[in-house]
């Protein structure tokens, strides 16, 4: 699963800091993956907070509709997009490595 995150964020009203992050469960175990408590190896995608606040505004601050995950062989490849310089929408996306075991 990816999905942002403000954990990060500060009290500079100016920023939104957000990050983007993957966690997976492993499913083909006996691991009841509807319990959250079965969710780790947390992995932080972005490399530094991204400010929410410079994305487009549509009703609320809007990265875009193309956002999800692919993978390759045993990687994960997930994709989203953040305000980077002077572009409000740019698209990112990471390798992560498969871990194995619950």
């Amino acid at each position: 699963m990816r999905y942002s995150d403000f954990r990060n964020n500060t009290p500079d009203v100016a920023t939104l800091g957000t990050d983007e992050f993957t966690i997976h469960c492993h499913p083909n175990t006996p691991t009841d993956c509807t319990d959250p408590d079965n969710w780790g190896d947390e992995v932080q995608q972005t490399d530094t907070s991204y400010n929410m606040r410079q994305a487009p505004f549509a009703r609320g601050w809007f990265v875009g509709d193309y956002v999800g995950m692919d993978t390759d062989g045993e990687d994960f490849l997930p994709f989203w997009t953040q305000p980077s310089g002077a572009d409000p929408a740019n698209a990112f996306a990471r390798r992560v490595g498969l871990v194995t075991g619950p």
